[in-house]
């Protein structure tokens, strides 16, 4: 029996060239709904909140990257629509910002505490940034909202701990098709 040599440049470059097209070949079609409907929510978050957003490769949700107050960051948003119930995979890396490579599964109505970002002010009390998101699945498509909110937490005034001034849609209720 003959030993056959895996980094022999012809055998390497046949695999690599065999994956290629085997992961191209599971890929979406370009004009597919769940593409378009990611291409378009990626360019209006990129417009809204002044960064880069990309749809992946596989048209289930985007990356982001940009640079706040001198700082870099990356964050991103995966969809889950085949899933019972449907989930939404956040994650986010902003180092500047004690925010490190965070990711959280949730389902509608859930939402998650960023670890790193909150304010103090002094007399008043706090304010902590937490990701809401809103999926329900509706026929044959997924509705999908991601909210950034602020939470007021103070002894001194009697405001609302979630005022509506520190809630910012990230994506706005959109439908993207299910597989």
């Amino acid at each position: 029996m003959k030993n056959v040599n895996l980094l022999n440049p012809k055998i390497l470059g046949f695999i690599v060239l065999a994956c290629v097209v085997y992961q191209a070949s599971t890929l979406p079609p370009i004009d597919s709904k769940e593409c378009q409907a990611w291409k378009l929510i990626s360019q209006q978050v990129s417009q809204s909140l002044k960064t880069v957003c990309s749809r992946n490769s596989l048209c289930t949700g985007m990356s982001c990257a940009g640079i706040f107050k001198e700082n870099n960051y990356t964050a991103g948003v995966e969809l889950y629509p085949c899933e019972q119930p449907p989930k939404v995979l956040l994650y986010g890396d902003a180092p500047g910002f004690n925010i490190n490579n965070i990711s959280h599964n949730l389902t509608d109505g859930e939402q998650f505490l960023i670890p790193g970002l909150k304010l103090d002010l002094p007399l008043l009390g706090k304010v902590e940034g937490y990701m809401k998101v809103d999926v329900k699945r509706e026929q044959n498509f997924v509705l999908l909202t991601v909210t950034a909110r602020g939470h007021v937490d103070t002894h001194v005034l009697s405001i609302d701990p979630w005022p509506d001034t520190l809630n910012i849609v990230v994506i706005p209720d959109k439908k993207n098709s299910r597989s």
